[in-house]
This record gives structure tokens, sequence and C-alpha cells, in this order.
């Protein structure tokens, strides 16, 4: 009794031996290399297929079998890798399709009046190039200086003042009216945080009453409507008093 089981276990462990390969096999030859799953079409956006040659090193070119990358480690890859780049989504559409959506970081601000280091509304540090970003954006982006966000190289994100001063200047954008832009914005005083404007005049917002959010709403909400009806003031410094809910033109 012992010498049958013992000879159907083994004829039965052989057969799922056999099955096994057989489907193994099956895989290789009509999935890894049959030409049912090698990829045919790429479907990237026109202005984006200077990336063509990134993907292709991550085996996500023309003839390549679909199955041969990870698409979420390949978006995560070139994420890391470009920094200027916010996000990637990779599809796959079998049996032959790759769709790629590829989207840039947005310049907020700039680190520098020389260099082209600027960061997005995530604080996120990049360089900004004519593959990435229209001059026109880089030109009307604020310039940022802080001695600490200066030293700051692209992958690097923005912490401390500078990263509350993006946060201010992002809620200013969402607020501003025509005419009247932030030109620059200045960390490096003590007291106050300082926002030079289009309209030739500065903003002198203290540290200490931005700690929140809504103090931060209500700093510039107090200061666009103080620079708008204070267009023709000949006083070229404004003090917003969050706490105070008011502000008050002076001489600098």
């Amino acid at each position: 009794m012992r010498l049958k089981q013992k000879t159907k276990n083994i004829i039965g462990g052989v057969l799922t031996a056999v099955v096994v390969i057989s489907l193994i096999t099956i895989y290789q030859v009509f999935v890894t290399h049959g030409e049912l799953y090698q990829i045919k079409k790429i479907h990237i956006p026109s202005d984006k297929l200077y990336l063509k040659p990134l993907l292709g090193s991550h085996n996500i070119k023309e003839g390549e079998n679909i199955f041969s990358f990870n698409a979420s480690e390949v978006s995560e890859l070139i994420e890391n890798k470009l920094h200027y780049v916010r996000s990637v989504k990779i599809k796959k559409e079998l049996p032959s399709d790759v769709y790629v959506d590829i989207s840039h970081r947005i310049p907020i601000m700039r680190l520098s009046e020389h260099q082209l280091y600027v960061t997005d509304d995530t604080g996120k540090v990049f360089m900004a190039s004519k593959s990435n970003t229209s001059a026109d954006i880089i030109e009307n982006a604020p310039i940022l200086i802080d001695e600490e966000a200066s030293k700051l190289r692209p992958g690097d994100s923005l912490h401390s003042k500078a990263k509350l001063a993006l946060n201010i200047t992002t809620k200013f954008k969402s607020v501003i009216k025509p005419g009247f832009a932030i030109t620059r914005i200045d960390t490096s005083n003590e007291i106050y945080l300082i926002l030079h404007t289009s309209l030739n005049k500065q903003i002198f917002i203290p540290w200490e009453e931005i700690k929140e959010d809504e103090q931060i709403s209500a700093a510039i909400e107090l200061a666009v409507n103080a620079m708008i009806q204070g267009r023709e003031n000949p006083f070229m410094k404004l003090i917003i008093l969050v706490e105070q809910g008011r502000c008050h033109f002076t001489k600098l």
C-alpha cells in the first residue's frame, strides 16, 4: 500500500511539474515573446516627445513587450529624475498600446534674479527651461529674497520663512486684481515679511501675525483692498495689522 501511494505521489508530482512547465512555456511564447503583446504605439502629448528616450530606457518603446516594465515604478523614477515634472501617469491598454500623461510644474517664484531656479506651489525647486516653462511665466514670477532659499538646488524644497512666503504668494495670485502684482518677496527682515508690488509700493506684514491660515487670508484681503484704494497714495509703505483688522500707509 505504501509503495502504491508513493508511486501515485511521484506520478502526481511529475504531472504537476509538466503542467506548470507547459503553462510557463505557453506564457513565454504567447505573452512574453509573442508579437500580440509588443508595444505598437505610445500615446504621448506632442509637446512632451523629448521624454521618449527616457521612456525607452525603461523598456517603454515600440517593439518591446508591454509586460516588460512596471508602470508605477517607471512613473516614480521619472518624477524623481526630472524635477520639473509634477506627475507622470502611465497606463497600459492591452494588447499593445501605452498611454503617457505628463504634467509640468508651474513656477510661482524665482529663487534668484540671475539663475533659473524656481519653485511651484508645493515648494519643490526645479530649473526652468524652454522645454518645460514659457519665458513670460518665468519673467512674471516674483523673486524670492531669502538667504537659505538661494542655496537650494533642483530637487530641494522650501522650508521655514521661504515656505510661508510661498504660501502667501500663492494665495495672492488667487485674488489678484488687474494691474497689481507681487514682484519681490523679502524674508530677510526679522519683524516683517516684505512684499514689493508692481504699484511701486511695499507691503509689510508682521511674521507674528501670519502663523495661521486664517491670518494669512485676512492679511491678503487687507493688503489687496488697501493697495487698490490707495493706488494714488504718495506713501510707499503699507503696514498690515492683521490682529487689529486694519492697515495704513507710511513713509519708508
